[in-house]
């Protein structure tokens, strides 16, 4: 059939053309269909249904990611004032504590900061490269439970119950546990 060119052509060629309705799905010609025109809106079908649906999963998706990202923002600036608070107050104590080394004659090159529950170990001539002795370094406890700690701590000491031990990682990733001697130190 040749394409149709004039009115009563197209007419006839119409009873050929077939569609399916939006709101029951059965098949029909178009010559049997009715153009309904309204003032409102026809309540529109299950199709219209899932499309405002998914409009509305996808505005939803959108608030999340974007609730996501200013968590994420608002999280790292929270890490990075936590650091820069934590860096403040290292500085803070390590330039209190700065006249304490120049007193008891030690080099700052040999000191490692721990905090807790010691200040500092002092590893006397490690800048040199002869190491001499090892000093575990506190300031005087400003409440009872730090101070149970430090006796705690000069219990163990006295009892010689320090130990010193190697963690390695062997080749599947295990940590292995090593002493370089077979005894306590401060044994002879």
């Amino acid at each position: 059939m040749s394409t149709p060119s004039t009115f009563p052509e197209m007419a006839f060629a119409m009873q050929y053309l077939l569609t399916v309705c939006p709101c029951c799905g059965n098949v029909f010609r178009v010559v049997e269909g009715e153009l309904l025109f309204r003032s409102q809106p026809v309540g529109g079908t299950d199709y219209d249904g899932l499309l405002r649906e998914e409009r509305a999963a996808h505005g939803a998706y959108e608030s999340i990611e974007a609730a996501e990202f200013r968590f994420q923002d608002y999280l790292s600036r929270q890490r990075e004032r936590r650091l820069e608070a934590g860096r403040r107050k290292a500085r803070k104590r390590i330039a209190s504590l700065s006249l304490l080394f120049s007193d008891l004659d030690v080099d700052p090159k040999d000191v490692r900061v721990v905090f807790d529950p010691v200040d500092f170990i002092v590893f006397r001539g490690l800048a040199v490269g002869q190491m001499q002795a090892i000093e575990l370094v506190a300031r005087k406890p400003d409440s009872l439970q730090g101070e149970k700690r430090l006796q705690e701590m000069e219990q163990v000491i006295k009892k010689r119950s320090v130990f010193f031990e190697v963690l390695r990682l062997d080749s599947a990733g295990a940590c292995v546990v090593s002493q370089l001697q077979n005894r306590r130190m401060g044994d002879v």
